[in-house]
Order: structure tokens, then sequence, then C-alpha cells
């Protein structure tokens, strides 16, 4: 039973607790049990409306005894006491019960409570509930890869060496609820002349470099430089370190077969170029076709994949793939403020902007199947040049 004097503990000491507790919470699906419990017909997010206080902290009892009654109309006598335990870890911290929330809403939820906090929270803390959400969810799900004990050193070195995580694990951060569901492979983009630190600091954290090193793929010669693999700590789970053609993280981003992998998570920030698309759980293919197992693994995850916009529904807007984009200032680039391992980045800071002065363009196809589309076989920025 989680203590309920954890939701008051400070900074750090806070979070180190609610990191313990949030991970078993986490793979106990308390969610769904609640839902069950309760044999509601109406949208989980319905119900956890009717349950939650509107101050959070507040009125323990009061929501148990909701809990309990909503049981005991719809299931009788023996699911009673089973709905009151389900409530009692919900609420005894409340921070638990809105980070398990979290895992189960969409990147649109996540980012509306952020701007608009709602009947959960307001205002500052709902921004900050969110940012300890996704460092929280980050740190679980990279211990895997790098082990509990170096995970600070890991984003010293992705910080100090101005890289970033990439790949489907950085948009797999973004979109729960099916973030639990990670890829093996933990991408990091690098600028070039850095692959000599994360050789280094791999080397002393005792993981060892694959034996079998791919080399690059044709499909990505033109943006990218060098590539290592290496072993985790975890069976079966690799690191590849991805070397930039350049001194920018944007030329191996815009080089990814598929939308969902344009996004980049730095010390401090996250960095998507398809964040509509990434709301909406599409993914649209570039010039080259997805390799046929990572189509396998995005419908795995829930996402809507597709080499055409003849399905989409609705205009394209600045996701047209006829629009040249750039990213010049960051101009039509989703941007979102974690704070990083250390909570050390405020909202402006300049930390962590991998490739705020490139110039380089780039567009995804020559032509557009959606009818809805009014730049169908147009030759358009999506974003003025000046």
């Amino acid at each position: 039973m989680p203590d309920p004097k954890s939701s008051v503990i400070a900074n750090q000491g806070r979070q180190s607790l609610l990191i313990q507790e949030y991970e078993g919470l986490a793979s106990d699906s308390i969610v769904e049990d609640f839902a069950s419990v309760s044999n509601l017909q109406v949208s989980r997010c319905h119900f956890l409306t009717f349950v939650v206080p509107h101050k959070m902290g507040g009125h323990r009892q009061k929501q148990i005894k909701v809990a309990r009654q909503t049981a005991y109309d719809r299931e009788g006598k023996r699911m009673r006491s089973r709905a009151a335990a389900v409530a009692n870890r919900f609420f005894s911290i409340p921070e638990l019960f809105m980070y398990q929330l979290l895992l189960h809403c969409s990147l649109g939820a996540v980012m509306n409570l952020i701007t608009d906090g709602g009947f959960l929270c307001q205002g500052h803390y709902a921004r900050n509930l969110v940012k300890d959400f996704f460092a929280i969810n980050q740190r679980s799900l990279l211990k895997p890869f790098v082990g509990d004990s170096d995970l600070v050193d890991f984003y010293k070195v992705l910080e100090s060496s101005s890289s970033a995580i990439a790949g489907s694990f950085a948009s797999g951060l973004l979109t729960p609820p099916y973030s639990l569901s990670m890829t093996q492979d933990l991408n990091i983009f690098t600028p070039r002349g850095q692959l000599f630190i994360w050789r280094d600091f791999l080397d002393h954290i005792d993981l060892v470099a694959s034996q079998k090193q791919p080399g690059v793929d044709r499909r990505y010669l033109h943006t990218t430089h060098n590539h290592i693999v290496y072993h985790a700590k975890t069976k079966d789970f690799t690191i590849t370190i991805t070397e930039s053609k350049d001194n920018s993280l944007f030329t191996p981003l815009i080089g990814a077969t598929t939308t969902l992998n344009t996004t980049i998570c730095t010390a401090a920030k996250f960095y998507s170029l398809y964040g509509g698309l990434l709301s909406q759980r599409r993914a649209l293919e570039g010039w080259f076709p997805t390799p046929v197992r990572k189509a396998v693994a995005i419908g795995k995850r829930r996402y809507r994949s597709s080499f055409s916009t003849a399905s989409w529904q609705r205009p394209c807007g600045i996701h047209c793939p006829v629009l040249w984009r750039h990213v010049r200032g960051l101009d039509g680039v989703g941007i979102f403020t974690w704070g990083g391992y250390d909570k050390q980045h405020g909202d402006f800071s300049e930390a962590g902007i991998p490739f705020s002065d490139t110039d380089m363009k780039w567009r995804l196809g020559d032509s557009c199947s959606n009818v809805n589309c009014p730049w169908r076989h147009g030759n358009y920025f999506a974003i003025p040049r000046d």
C-alpha cells in the first residue's frame, strides 16, 4: 500500500518515490481494473471524470464511497470490496493516479491538459505534472538499455554531446497508451564528430559493441555518416548510435522512411516534425517504402500507416507530402519542454535545440492523392523561406 505522505515529499525525493510506485502501478493496468469493477457502459475517461476529485488530494474517503456505491449498483456486494481496494490504491497518492491516467490518454489530450488544465488540475500544476510524467516514463523505459545506476550519466552525455533519442523510441514516449510496448532498439542521433563520446560512455558502463555492424543503408547515405550498434543491458536489446552527415541532428531525421520516426528527444525537449500526424496515430511513408519488419511493428503499435494520402478525409494542411518544409528558426516544428532529468531547463531554455539554424529543405513526395487537398499537384513551401 503506497504511503499517502509521499504525495507531499518535495522535488527529487518525491519524484524518486513516485518513480518506484509508478513503475509498479503501470504494470498492473489499474485503469482497466477500475473500469471493469464499475461495469459502466461509458468511456473510460467519462467514468474517471465522475470519480476524480476536483482538487487533487482531497475527499479521498468520499471518492472511495462513490466507487463502492457504483460497484454495488452494477455488480453487487461481491464487487464492492474490489472496487474499494482499487480506489484506495488510486487516491492514496494523487500523482500516481494522474500518471496512470496519462498512460491512457492520446497526445492531443495530454497537450490539452497542459494548456487548459480542465477539471483535473489547473495551470502550472498541470504542466509540471505532465513534465514529471514524461521524465518518469523515460526513466522507466530506458532502464532496460543502460541500467538504473547509469541513467544520470546517460543524460549528461546526451546533453554534452548535443545528441538526441530518436526513432520509434522517441515517438513512443509521446504516444501513450501504447508507449509501454516499446521497441527493443534505442536509436541515438549525434552530430558529426561526437560518436567517440558515446563509444567511451558505452564502453565505460560495460556494454559490448555488436560483432555484426550492418553499416549505413543506402537509403540513409545522404544523411548519415556512420553508426555503430551496441548490445544493451537487457538481452536482445540494442543501442544504435547514428552519426549525422553534418553538425545538425535534423539531417538524419529527415532521412526516416516514415513520419512516425521524425521525432527526437534531447536532454531537455521533444521536437516533432509531424506532430499533427503523431497525435492522430497516423504515419505517412516518404520516398522510400518502410521495410516490412518495421511496417509490422508500426501496426502492432496501433498506427495507421500508408504510402499514400488517398484515404485522408480532410485537407492535408502542413503535412501534405508535396509541400516543401524547412526548419529555419524551428518554424513548423512541434516543441515540448520536458525539463531534463534534473528539472533545470525551463520552457524558454535554449538547451537542447539541435537544428535551429539549419536551412535544409525537404518534402515527402511529388504528388498528393488526397482529393480534399488544394495542393495535390503543387510545388509549394509550407512556410515562407524569408
